[in-house]
């Protein structure tokens, strides 16, 4: 949740999937250079071609959550209350809302030349989408979409089905607006008895209600009349309901209750003849998360000066700076040079106090998980050998949940890594020995190193 971490400074997604793709690409980045590089090309890509950059972010913010609308869909209820009917239909309106933007998608990526965006288009050409959208739009009214608001998004609810499918729901639907007709009527009249600015509100708990902007003394007595019951202040807002508006809205929802349960049986029976074709929309939300987190890196790239990296066998960064310390001092930090390759691959790095040994540290490991993950790096130039693993032995406390002292940690953090170091490995100490005497330590770091040495590992 804090914005200081390299999530925070690399999440600028617009959906749920895409924050989610980011953050597991960020745990566990890539290991194959052709595929990095084939996201690096998007990257590029979007950074150069404002307009296709613009058209895709506006695209891609308004889909949904598609994969938990896909895990919901598939979902059997166990029994059919009111709550799974409802929810049933949002389903169904959230999945033609998904499936319209399709075509906006496509256009937006007709115009790209790397290979990833290419087949990205390709896979959208699927007949399945348009099959799937046409058997939707024989039931569901072509005005049906996703809107904020809990009215009007039960408005869209209840209007869902188009006419003449049911008779029964028909009904039922014009009985409900002759309610809320009623409802918006009495209010009207209560407002006229008793010459106050009433007007209809409505919330998901309350349901119908009236509010009113007044101040109080201009109430008579200080008091809203005896009628009007459970009312709430906030500064000049009344909130507040009468019996015969009670009794309303229990009459409303009897009428939702039925047009919910009446439409879910319409939906149940489209969504049986969906699911054959349900597959391709795995595709469309790996595609959408996808270009969300390239987006995300292509935005972060424009707000500061990131280089693309290569990928050889050295590391060397020229001129690299700390991306989270950047956001955190809203300034550039002091850039600083690295060099690491095969034959020169251990550096120990001295300084007093303060002088940003551990961030210069910390600054190398966040660069190597920017390159592998597909994101340009804070630097001037950057080369990167790819790292199946990174090890780190940061930090300086004890653990008293496993009763290890500070020493024991140290000495069970350097043996895991000596266990499993190997030369594909990036590995970074920080300050090991310090929880001894001076001449432990020294011997302890010195026949650590030594060892790690031999295995040709990058070591700092």
């Amino acid at each position: 949740r804090n914005g200081h971490t390299l999530f925070g400074i690399l999440n600028y997604t617009k959906t749920p999937g895409g924050s989610r793709r980011l953050r597991s690409n960020i745990l566990e980045p890539l290991v194959d250079a052709e595929t990095i590089n084939t996201r690096l090309d998007c990257v590029q890509e979007l950074l150069q071609d404002e307009e296709l950059f613009f058209g895709l972010q506006a695209v891609i913010s308004k889909f949904l959550d598609t994969e938990q609308l896909l895990s919901v869909l598939v979902q059997i209820p166990k029994q059919d209350t009111v709550k799974t009917a409802e929810s049933k239909i949002t389903n169904l309106i959230y999945l033609k809302h998904t499936l319209e933007l399709v075509e906006p998608l496509k256009s937006a990526l007709r115009s790209c030349n790397t290979p990833l965006l290419k087949a990205y288009y390709n896979s959208l050409e699927d007949t399945r989408f348009q099959i799937i959208l046409e058997k939707i739009t024989t039931v569901i009214n072509d005005d049906t979409r996703y809107t904020k608001g809990c009215l009007s998004m039960r408005t869209q609810k209840c209007y869902a089905v188009k006419p003449n499918i049911n008779e029964f729901l028909d009904i039922a639907r014009r009985t409900y607006t002759e309610i809320v007709d009623d409802i918006a009527g009495m209010i009207t009249q209560l407002g006229e008895k008793y010459n106050l600015p009433m007007k209809t509100s409505f919330s998901s708990a309350r349901g119908f209600f009236i509010q009113m902007n007044v101040d109080c003394s201009t109430l008579p007595n200080g008091q809203l009349p005896s009628e009007f019951t459970k009312i709430t202040k906030m500064k000049n807002t009344y909130s507040f309901t009468s019996a015969d508006l009670i009794k309303m809205n229990e009459r409303c929802q009897e009428s939702l209750r039925e047009i919910y349960h009446m439409t879910y049986l319409i939906v149940c029976k489209l969504l049986n003849e969906i699911y054959e074709h349900i597959h391709c929309l795995y595709k469309l939300s790996d595609i959408v998360s996808m270009l969300d987190m390239l987006l995300s890196f292509a935005h972060a790239c424009t707000l500061s000066d990131y280089v693309r990296p290569e990928f050889t066998d050295t590391l060397a960064i020229k001129q690299g700076w700390h991306p989270i310390l950047e956001k955190i001092a809203m300034e550039k930090p002091v850039s600083n040079n690295t060099y690491l390759t095969e034959g020169n691959n251990f550096v120990i790095i001295t300084g007093p106090n303060m002088s940003g040994k551990s961030t210069y540290l910390k600054q190398i490991a966040l660069c190597q998980i920017m390159a592998q993950i597909g994101s340009y790096v804070p630097a001037e130039y950057c080369s990167f050998r790819i790292a199946k693993q990174i090890f780190t032995r940061i930090g300086m406390d004890d653990d008293i949940e496993t009763n290890a002292s500070t020493f024991m940690k140290e000495m069970k953090e350097i043996t895991y890594i000596i266990q499993n170091a190997n030369d594909k490995s990036l590995i970074i100490i920080d300050e090991l020995g310090r929880g001894t005497s001076a001449e432990e330590g020294i011997g302890i770091c010195y026949a650590a190193c030594e060892y790690l040495l031999n295995l040709k590992v990058i070591l700092l």
